[in-house]
């Protein structure tokens, strides 16, 4: 799997192979769908787990309209099966949503859902031209990437003036941790990255300069914004997950 250090500097805490170098983890068919075989990824993305996702992700898309009142385009970074790019469309929104997964692409697309899909990996050149985005979210995917600071510089660079970047990550070092130890939910070879509170925080400002920054249990994130939140999501967060918001301004 890797072994989990912490920088001296920093003190933010990523997974290396044997050799030193971050971990690297294949997003392909079997990482959605591993069927209790060992190693990263999904029991059944796109079919037991697809309903509760739906759930989440109208709960999010919601959350979201209720932060940046006005947005017209969103766009999801590492949409993954697009549950969020389409909660967005069905509610008026004009939704991209880019991974660099074919699979996951594929699928997202044949769901006729309203969303709009590029395969491509963040931070990519070329890929979304001129645009500009109204809020930019990142759900359960800045531990996943190489080079977190290039990628929200990138994310930075996609969003308008006055709009978002939403951003969700585990939040490492909590009860959880405390609890499972060394088989830690979240200690899997597709996450390169943990992030404390802090370490988020310093990791955003370095990236884009600014300390506008709010970062919240997401539960209590989403409730203070008066949505209300389906079973599934209140499971997910508060017995298999710890999690956090954070909200920017770049």
């Amino acid at each position: 799997m890797g072994t989990v250090v912490r920088c001296h500097g920093c003190s933010l805490v990523s997974m290396v192979e044997h050799t030193g170098e971050l971990v690297r983890c294949s997003y392909d068919e079997d990482y959605y769908r591993r069927a209790g075989a060992p190693g990263p990824g999904y029991r059944d993305y796109f079919g037991a787990e697809a309903a509760p996702r739906s759930e989440i992700s109208s709960a999010l898309a919601d959350m979201v309209l209720s932060l940046t009142l006005g947005a017209r385009r969103v766009l999801d970074l590492g949409c993954g099966g697009g549950f969020l790019v389409n909660a967005l469309a069905e509610r008026g929104v004009d939704a991209t949503g880019l991974d660099g997964s074919d699979h996951a692409i594929e699928r997202a697309r044949a769901n006729t859902g309203g969303g709009q899909f590029t395969r491509a990996d963040i931070g990519a050149s070329g890929l979304v031209g001129e645009a500009v985005f109204d809020v930019v979210t990142m759900i359960d995917v800045i531990e996943h990437l190489p080079d977190p600071v290039e990628a929200l510089r990138w994310a930075a660079g996609l969003t308008a003036p006055g709009g978002a970047i939403v951003l969700l990550t585990p939040r490492y070092g909590g009860r959880l941790l405390a609890e499972q130890g060394a088989a830690y939910v979240h200690f899997n070879s597709d996450h390169m990255y943990y992030f404390t509170e802090d370490t988020l925080r310093t990791t955003i400002t370095r990236a884009t300069g600014s300390d506008m920054v709010e970062i919240e249990d997401v539960l209590a994130f989403v409730c203070k914004q008066g949505v209300s939140i389906p079973d599934s999501m209140a499971r997910k967060y508060s017995m298999e997950r710890e999690s956090m918001l954070a909200v920017l301004s770049p």
